[in-house]
């Protein structure tokens, strides 16, 4: 049977089976009533459901307070569902899974090694809390930000796709710097749901330049789209290459 699999606002990703009888019937919501329960007050008690019907799949919103984006696009409609297609509801991003072999990766993962999805607790939310457009739009910039964003090396061949990991930089760390006191790991990239961004954090004092387009940085921040950063003699630069879209 098809799937979906369930990537959380923190990155970690589940899979969810779709199974039973036509229509097949699986609602999503943050109520404890519901099949798939997504535990975060951006999702209404029931939000939305998917449901096979003639051999299609299809996702639709249930009247939800902040409805539902297919393809990050806002939509109200009855929508086909094939392998791959991504849909959003409130923070939590979800993907069709078909069930053929060339149907099993997802968002760069193999959809049979992802754990089964577990429903999470409602936290205790009786009110859904309303998105307003602005929240929306900066949801799914961080989604974009989360998948497509690219560490490229500027003093040499190199790049990275950071996503929800930790990228470390150092003689200790998982990329190699150039130049003086570079021993260790000198700074770290890693997603911070809160920001929807990645911060880069210097993760010990010392002599090496850390530096964020020319200003010198001692503690933490954000990157931003072309945002170039130099540790010790090597320099990079943070992209998303589909930002002029």
């Amino acid at each position: 049977m098809p799937s979906l699999a369930i990537k959380r606002p923190d990155g970690k990703m589940a899979v969810y089976q779709l199974a039973g009888r036509p229509p097949c019937v699986t609602v999503i919501g943050r109520s404890q009533d519901a099949n798939v329960v997504l535990g975060d007050p951006s999702v209404s008690r029931m939000h939305a459901q998917v449901w096979t019907q003639d051999s299609t799949w299809f996702v639709k919103d249930i009247q939800s307070e902040n409805g539902i984006t297919v393809e990050g696009v806002p939509t109200t409609d009855q929508n086909p569902l094939r392998s791959g297609t991504q849909f959003g509801i409130g923070k939590f991003r979800l993907w069709f899974v078909g069930d053929g072999k060339d149907d099993q990766f997802v968002d760069g993962r193999y959809v049979g090694y992802l754990p089964p999805w577990t429903n999470m607790s409602s936290g205790g939310e009786d009110l859904t809390f309303r998105l307003s457009k602005a929240e929306k739009d900066r949801i799914l910039e961080a989604n974009v930000r989360m998948d497509e964003a690219v560490v490229n090396r500027l003093d040499g061949a190199g790049h990275w796709n950071p996503g929800e990991k930790k990228l470390t930089f150092g003689k200790a760390g998982a990329i190699q710097l150039k130049g003086w006191f570079t021993s260790g790991v000198l700074a770290e990239l890693v997603w911070e749901d809160h920001y929807g961004a990645h911060v880069l954090t210097r993760a010990r004092p010392g002599w090496a330049r850390v530096r964020i387009n020319g200003e010198k940085l001692t503690g933490a921040r954000s990157l931003r789209p072309d945002d170039v950063f130099q540790l010790g003699g090597s320099r990079f630069r943070y992209v998303l290459p589909k930002a002029g879209r």
